[in-house]
C-alpha cells in the first residue's frame, strides 16, 4: 500500500473518531439539561417563566394556561366550596339533633331504672352484711383462772406443856390466811363471771347472726336476681326504642365524614390554585381585574358591585343619623365611623389600582 493511500485512512478513521465523540457530546448535554428542564417546568419557574406571565398565562397542575381560565376554574371550585361548608353545617346541626335525642332516651331509660337500681344497692349493701356475718369467727372460750387451794389449819398440839398464847397465835395467822384467800377466790371469780357472761353474750350475739344472715341470703339472692332481669328488660327495650335514632345518627356521622373528606380535596385543589394565581405578578393579574382580597382571589367587577351596594347602605345610616340628630338637637358624633367602612375602603382601593393598571396598559 502506497503512502498515500495509508494517510488517506488514517485520516478517515480520525474522523470517524471525532464524529462519535461529538455525539456523545450532545446526547450527555441533552440528558444533563433534562432534569433541570423538567424541574422548571414543574413549578413554572424556568428562565421563560417571566414571559409567560406577561403573556397572561399561569402555571397550574404541571401546565400552562391563561389567566382568565384559572381563575374561572379557582372561583368554580371556591363557590362550591363555600356551597359544601354551608350544607355541612345543616348535617352537624343534624347530627347534634340525634345526639340530643339519643341523651333523651338514655335519661328516660336512667329515670325507669332509678327505683329498681335504689333497691338494688340496698340489696347489695344487706347481702354483703349477712356474708360478713357468715365470714365471722366463733367467739373463743375465755381462760378461766383456777381458784387457788384453801390454806391448811395447822394441826393442834397435843402437847399439854403449849401454852395457850402459841395456839391462839396459831389460829390468828390461819383466820387471817383464811381471809386472804377468801378474798383472792372471791375476785378470781368476780373476774371469771366477768369473762364469762363477755363470752355468752358474744356467743348469742354471734349465733343470732349465724342464724340471720342463713335466713336471709337466700331471700337476698333471689332479690337481686330478680332486679337485675327487670333492669336487663328495660334496657332492652329502650335499646330497641333507640335503634332508629341510632341507625340515623350513624348514616348522617358517615355523611359528615364524606363531606368532610370532600372539603379536603377542594381545599387542597383550592389553596394550590391560590397559590398559582398568587404566583402571577400582581399588575398582570390587576390588568385583567383580578384581585385578593381577605386571602381569596374575587373579579375587580364583584367587587365594584359590592362596595357599591353596601357603602350606599352605610351612606343612608349616615343621613340618618345626622338627621335624627339634628332633630333632637344634638350635635352628629365627630369622627363617627362605620364598623365595615375599613372593609369598604380596603376594597375601594383595589379597585382603583385595577383601574390604574388598566390605564397603564392602555
Amino acid at each position: 500500500m502506497c503512502p498515500d493511500t495509508r494517510i488517506s485512512r488514517l485520516m478517515a478513521i480520525a474522523a470517524l473518531v471525532l464524529a462519535s465523540l461529538f455525539v456523545a457530546t450532545v446526547a450527555f448535554a441533552a440528558e444533563a439539561e433534562t432534569p433541570e428542564a423538567a424541574e422548571t417546568s414543574e413549578n413554572g419557574a424556568g428562565p421563560d417563566a417571566a414571559a409567560r406571565y406577561a403573556k397572561g398565562e399561569a402555571f397550574y397542575s404541571g401546565e400552562w394556561m391563561p389567566i382568565e381560565k384559572l381563575f374561572e376554574k379557582y372561583r368554580n371550585e371556591y363557590d362550591q366550596l363555600q356551597y359544601i361548608r354551608k350544607h355541612g353545617d345543616h348535617r352537624q346541626e343534624q347530627l347534634n339533633g340525634l345526639h340530643r335525642e339519643m341523651a333523651q332516651i338514655r335519661g328516660e331509660e336512667r329515670q325507669a331504672e332509678q327505683p329498681l337500681r335504689r333497691e338494688l344497692g340496698l340489696a347489695r349493701q344487706d347481702l354483703r352484711k349477712y356474708n360478713n356475718y357468715l365470714r365471722m369467727r366463733e367467739p373463743a372460750k375465755p381462760r378461766l383462772q383456777e381458784l387457788p387451794p384453801a390454806p391448811t389449819r395447822p394441826r393442834r398440839n397435843t402437847n399439854r406443856s403449849s401454852s395457850g398464847y402459841s395456839r391462839s397465835s396459831n389460829d390468828d395467822s390461819y383466820q387471817r390466811l383464811r381471809r386472804q384467800w377468801q378474798q383472792t377466790c372471791d375476785q378470781i371469780k368476780r373476774r371469771n363471771k366477768v369473762l364469762t357472761e363477755k363470752y355468752q353474750r358474744e356467743m348469742k350475739e354471734y349465733q343470732e347472726k349465724q342464724a340471720e344472715a342463713r335466713e336471709h341470703l337466700p331471700q337476698l339472692q333471689a332479690k337481686i336476681k330478680e332486679v337485675m332481669k327487670q333492669l336487663d328488660g328495660i334496657e332492652k327495650e329502650y335499646d330497641n326504642k333507640a335503634a332508629p335514632t341510632r341507625q340515623r345518627s350513624q348514616n348522617v356521622t358517615e355523611e359528615v365524614r364524606a363531606h368532610d373528606r370532600r372539603i379536603d380535596v377542594i381545599e387542597h385543589d383550592v389553596d394550590a390554585m391560590a397559590e398559582a394565581l398568587r404566583a402571577v405578578p400582581e399588575n398582570v393579574r390587576l390588568k385583567r381585574g383580578i384581585v385578593e382580597f381577605e386571602g381569596a382571589f374575587h373579579s375587580a367587577e364583584t367587587l365594584a358591585h359590592q362596595y357599591k351596594e353596601r357603602q350606599g347602605e352605610i351612606d343612608r345610616v349616615r343621613d340618618k343619623l345626622q338627621t335624627d340628630c339634628k332633630e333632637m338637637g344634638i350635635p352628629f358624633p365627630e369622627g363617627w365611623r362605620h364598623p365595615q367602612q375599613d372593609r369598604l375602603d380596603g376594597i375601594k382601593a383595589l379597585i382603583d389600582k385595577v383601574k390604574q393598571a388598566k390605564a397603564a396598559a392602555g
